[in-house]
């Protein structure tokens, strides 16, 4: 992909992730200084179209990300890093909760910080905090897709099919991507990063999470983990 192709697929999904509203080439002509003309920019997002990286919802709206899209965004383009004000919060919540096997401190404050599910599966139990910030979110406003939801958080909690899909890193679980869950899961993704004591540590929101934030924290919160 060139570069003025990367310019405007990171801005799609980044202010797509912000506010959950199609991107139009007269939106990114009018809010973004590209230098190049409304036309132009629509002829690369029709390219970006074709090459599976947006889709339109509408036939007279706007463009959206798709699961191709945020891939190579994570892949390509996104900044990671998270502020030292929040990275000093953090190592007391990270100390503390190790300290006092108190889970549900160190869930919390993920999910305060992320507006997502905080969840920590082990072998022999589970803990999660951040139902009510997950579902004040936007894309919760239909039924459909808190059932949705609830159906995914009750299977992650009760199987262990994610325990045996990584080695030491972070993975990203982008909609269909999620294991086993495919089409049922399209307009939802999992952050998760091994956790010292033989589980993982999960941040769960919808598709267009903040990707940045969330790989940041975890990434942050696994080399406090290990060191403590």
């Amino acid at each position: 992909m060139d570069k003025r192709k990367e310019k405007i697929l990171k801005i799609v999904v980044g202010d797509f992730i912000k506010n959950r509203k199609p991107i139009s080439s007269s939106y990114i002509k009018n809010n973004y200084n590209l230098d190049i003309g409304a036309a132009t920019i629509r002829n690369e997002m029709a390219e970006l179209m074709d090459d599976g990286y947006l889709v339109q919802p509408h036939i007279s709206g706007g463009r959206i990300p798709t699961q191709k899209g945020y891939q190579y965004f994570i892949d390509k383009l996104c900044e990671f890093g998270i502020p030292k004000s929040l990275e000093r919060k953090l190592q007391k919540v990270v100390k503390e909760s190790l300290k006092k096997r108190n889970y549900f401190s160190l869930l919390e404050f993920i999910s305060e910080v992320t507006s997502n599910l905080a969840i920590l599966k082990l072998r022999q139990s589970c803990f999660f905090e951040g139902l009510d910030e997950l579902f004040s979110l936007s894309d919760f406003k239909e039924k459909k897709e808190i059932i949705l939801a609830m159906k995914f958080i009750e299977d992650l909690l009760t199987s262990d099919y994610l325990f045996e899909d990584y080695e030491n890193s972070i993975q990203v679980y982008i909609g269909e991507n999620v294991p086993e869950l495919g089409e049922r899961c399209k307009n939802f993704s999992l952050v998760c990063s091994p956790w010292i004591e033989d589980g993982f540590l999960g941040i769960f929101g919808p598709i267009r999470m903040d990707y940045s934030k969330n790989i940041s924290l975890l990434e942050k919160i696994k080399y406090l983990a290990e060191k403590i």
